[in-house]
């Protein structure tokens, strides 16, 4: 059993356990002296609204919202964008923002009105009605357990709005102390007054108790809080008001209160942060009681000017006691320190973070530093000094014509190095010994840096070229070019050998790798973010190197496999991340750091596999004008847009806080599904111009160009340009009706036009037909009567009287029918048959009945319906009798006269006779005929034409006559 009673044991390892922890801190607070934090700032200068910062919030998008002096702004980690009285707010002064469950931003200002923002715009008591009965104490904190949103009445009482029925309840039974936040347990809100002094109480709706801790919400989570007991000097972080999960005491001064996210306890001081896990601190000053929010890893800190904003990448800095950057040119370790050389050529101690000793007038200039953890080399243009074990700096002995000193590498042989030495060559030097042998002089050369490979092969690069020589031990009388670009030529500032014998060529065009069979190029177009590079070191273990550029560092692992060596990158850091400056002017790896000497301080990385975490990032899209003219629209909706309205402005937000310089993003533009435009995007707008009709889908891409697995996309952004009323199908339809009438129209009015020409024409024509039938007609007449007057002169002179009565009778009534005919162009088949019969009975007469004639009528019609030509069939039978039967002496004549239909509309009359063919027709008889045919082609019915044929025979002649009827 103990000596000791058992309260005097709980005392006794009460305090051994306090004594410990205040061991435990202080070691930790010594030995993190001068691991600082590097830091971002946040402040007017750089976009903020004003330096004065009273909230930070970020909403369910990723947006972050900041409540300043001046007014609010939204910042998507690229731009900002502000909200002010004239947007709507209803006092500039923002003290606090709450987000609901429908995604409406709440903003508490110096004023008793509330307002709101969504989707674009902000509500206030003239925009949204139901606004008007809420009243608030100015700057009232916000809180919301469903559709009841929790505020503080100027008469300083709870109260509550129900947003979807526009109810207010007001809760009087307790006042509301002056300082307070909300607290959510499980489903149960909780009022937490703060009283540093007092003892802190929780109010609720029905209930109340009081504590003797100082409690503070955890923000961005407002279910777990800090308890801080200022009395005993210690705090614990509690989960829903359970018993705490994590206690620990505090013993440094100016402590305020501890921060909890993710597993990171932060301390915050009056003048620093401290992160307890690693011991790295944040070093800066701010107003009054301390406000830290963790958001997306980063941690922001409201300080006098401004905010400063510290990510969780090990990133230390290094900074003087000015406080003022300085350009850090070299690195070296000696006796467990790592110290730098600035461009004041001092020698500072890193962790000491003082001046150690000052170069002065010994020193103006400094080429290249060789340290193997043992010696210690300056290069100088007139010498080489060596810093000795106390940093003392000497010169090593040499000649004046070896000065011009570039670079300087240790030899494969022990105690010996190799110089490049500009327009003074190449120089074999041995500090123990003090031999100094020139290998060769060429002033046109002009070697900048040179290296012995474990194959004994002497390497040296000039100004844009690369040589080598195995040939080499007392002179260098020849050496061949090692080609690293074909193309350009480039400047190799370092070259150095991995321990499985691969070369490095450090170029201001990337680097190249010779594995001694072949070349590979690693630069910006694969790897690295800039090809300029400045220095490479490789990592003892031989699976990766470190490459400082002119825009950050690189770090890239190397293996080989099959047949060569594979590349790929394992991180980068730039000024994104922490580091003082983009450029890179040494590296050195102690004690698993990287020491990073840039043109603004040294930076050192501790986590030397360090990766960001794979990340989603937010990426969303917003219309922002039509046509030049803003526009409100919703985000990745369906929009549908006239054609005319084919111009576009879409604004987009891509959210990326933890290397936001880092960002890349391009949009990819569809048109029914078909890609038509893909570009990159520096701004936050995206113009499109002159668009046609269709359904149209954007797409956003977003990734950090130095991580692949930190990636986003846009949800399309789907708009239809509607297709313009000149291509609507009602509208072509339209247009193919009205040409169609149009069209018909046209036709109807040409053809009636064009058959109006031709009844004009045929008009015309008949009538010249008819006046040259009437002249035709006046031609056969007086021949007719010619002839029938030579008959009756026959019978005068025949003294046959009574022959001459009777053929005068019956020329005066063929007389008369011929004048009753000359006054119409038709006759009837039947009137013409019986003028015909009567013209033959006088031919008869006249040749005392020599021939006969027979009539054959083969048609089926009535005769009277039937209408020819007047005076057309006269001449033949004429013909027929003159020029055939009445030259017939030995035998009687004989005419035959057929009339028969050879086609519906074609009359053929046939005439022949058995008459000689001996005889010629006379000339009159030769007009008669060409009358004949003159009429009969001047005459034309239903599209048919009349004809007329002639045919003689050894007996007799066939006349054939066809006349449309």
């Amino acid at each position: 059993m103990s000596r000791f009673p058992v309260p005097v044991l709980r005392k006794a390892t009460f305090i051994f356990s306090w004594l410990l922890s205040v061991i435990v801190v202080l070691l930790c607070y010594t030995a993190t002296e001068g691991q600082t934090l590097t830091y971002q700032s946040l402040s007017a200068e750089t976009g903020l609204p004003d330096d004065q910062v009273y909230y930070i919030m970020q909403d369910t998008k990723g947006f972050i919202w900041f409540a300043t002096r001046n007014g609010v702004c939204r910042w998507d980690s690229r731009h900002f964008e502000y909200f002010t009285i004239e947007n709507g707010l209803p006092n500039n002064e923002v003290t606090f923002i709450y987000e609901d469950a429908a995604g409406r931003i709440w903003f508490s200002c110096y004023s008793k009105e509330l307002s709101y923002y969504y989707q674009g715009a902000i509500y206030n008591r003239t925009k949204d009605k139901y606004l008007q009965n809420l009243e608030i104490i100015p700057g009232s904190k916000l809180t919301a357990t469903g559709d009841e949103l929790y505020y503080v009445t100027p008469q300083k009482k709870l109260a509550s709005y129900n947003s979807n029925t526009h109810t207010i309840h007001t809760y009087s039974k307790f006042d509301m102390p002056i300082w307070f936040y909300f607290f959510q347990q499980k489903d149960k809100l909780w009022v937490m007054g703060i009283d540093r002094e007092k003892d802190s109480k929780f109010f609720s709706k029905d209930d109340t108790f009081s504590s003797r801790s100082f409690f503070q919400p955890n923000y961005p989570d407002v279910t777990s809080v800090t308890a801080i007991d200022y009395r005993n000097r210690e705090y614990s972080f509690r989960k829903n008001l359970d018993s705490p999960f994590f206690s620990m005491r505090y013993t440094l001064p100016g402590f305020q209160w501890a921060h909890f996210n993710k597993g990171n306890v932060l301390e915050i001081y009056k003048t620093m942060l401290l992160f307890r896990k690693t011991g790295y601190k944040l070093s800066t000053t701010y107003n009054g009681f301390p406000l830290l929010f963790a958001l997306n890893d980063i941690f922001y800190l409201v300080t006098t000017k401004g905010l400063l904003s510290c990510k969780q990448v090990p990133i230390l800095e290094y900074r003087d006691e000015s406080g003022a950057p300085e350009k850090l040119c070299f690195l070296f370790q000696h006796k467990q320190k790592v110290y730098a050389i600035d461009a004041k050529f001092r020698i500072i101690d890193i962790a000491a973070r003082k001046q150690v000793t000052a170069f002065g007038s010994k020193m103006q200039l400094i080429y290249d530093l060789y340290t193997d953890g043992k010696q210690r080399y300056l290069v100088s243009p007139g010498a080489i000094w060596k810093i000795d074990d106390a940093l003392a700096l000497f010169p090593i002995p040499g000649k004046k014509q070896n000065t011009n000193f570039k670079a300087l590498t240790p030899g494969q042989k022990e105690n010996e190095f190799f110089s490049a030495n500009g327009v003074n060559g190449l120089f074999r030097l041995n500090f123990k010994s003090g031999q100094v042998r020139h290998l060769f002089k060429n002033g046109l050369l002009a070697p900048r840096t040179v290296l012995e490979d474990h194959q004994y092969r002497l390497w040296f690069a000039t100004q844009n070229k690369v040589y080598y020589t195995t040939r080499y031990q007392d002179t260098i009388n020849s050496f061949r070019e090692f080609i690293l670009d074909a193309k350009a030529p480039l400047f190799c500032s370092q070259i150095t050998e991995d321990q499985g014998g691969n070369l490095f060529f450090v170029t201001n065009g990337g680097v190249f790798v010779y594995d001694g069979q072949k070349k590979y190029r690693v630069d910006k177009s694969n790897l690295l973010t800039h090809n300029n590079c400045n220095k490479l070191l490789l990592d003892p273990g031989g699976e990766s190197f470190w490459v400082a550029t002119q825009m950050g560092l690189n770090h890239i692992r190397y293996t080989r496999s099959g047949n060569g060596l594979h590349f790929e990158p394992i991180n980068k850091f730039l000024e994104t991340d922490g580091l003082h400056s983009n450029v890179i002017n040494d590296l050195l790896l102690y004690n698993n750091r990287l020491y990073i000497a840039t043109n603004k301080g040294v930076n050192i990385l501790d986590d030397l596999g360090y990766r960001p975490p794979a990340q989603q990032i937010p990426v969303y899209i917003t219309l922002d004008a039509v046509n030049g003219r803003a526009t409100r629209a919703p985000s990745a909706k369906d929009i549908t847009l006239s054609s005319s309205q084919n111009n576009l402005t879409l604004k987009f937000s891509a959210i990326y806080f933890t290397r936001r310089d880092r960002l890349k993003i391009w949009a990819c533009l569809y048109r029914n599904e078909k890609l038509i435009a893909k570009n990159s995007i520096t701004g936050d707008k995206i113009d499109y111009y002159s668009l046609s009709d269709g359904n149209y889908k954007l797409v956003l891409y977003a990734c950090d160009q130095d991580y692949a697995n930190i990636k986003g996309s846009s949800a399309p952004y789907s708009f239809t340009i509607l297709v313009p009323y000149y291509k609507t199908w009602w509208f072509v339809g339209a247009m193919i009706l009205l040409l169609a009438a149009t069209g018909t129209a046209l036709l109807y009015f040409m053809m009636r036009r064009r058959k109006q020409r031709e009844l004009d024409r045929l008009t015309l024509h008949a009538r010249l037909n008819e006046s040259n039938l009437k002249s035709l007609q006046s031609q056969m007449n007086p021949h007719f009567v010619f002839n029938s007057l030579n008959t009756l002169q026959h019978f005068i002179t025949g003294k046959d009287e009574a022959g001459a009565l009777d053929f005068l009778s019956e020329f005066s009534s063929l007389i008369r029918e011929m004048l009753e005919q000359s006054v119409h162009n038709m006759i009837s088949l039947e009137r013409e048959l019986h003028f015909l019969k009567q013209y033959i009975h006088l031919e008869s007469v006249r040749f005392k009945h020599s021939f006969t004639v027979s009539w054959h009528i083969l048609v089926d019609e009535d005769l009277a319906d039937i209408s020819i030509p007047t005076m057309l069939l006269q001449p033949i039978l004429e013909n027929a009798v003159k020029h055939g039967v009445s030259h017939l002496n030995d035998r009687a004549g004989s005419i035959s006269v057929w009339f028969e239909l050879q086609e519906e509309y074609l009359l053929r009359v046939t005439i022949r006779d058995n008459g000689t063919t001996l005889h010629k027709p006379t000339h009159g008889n030769a007009i008669a005929i060409k009358v004949i045919r003159d009429r009969l082609s001047l005459y034309s019915l239903r599209g048919a034409r009349g004809s007329y044929t002639l045919t003689l025979g050894n007996e007799g002649a066939t006349a054939i006559i066809t006349i449309p009827i």
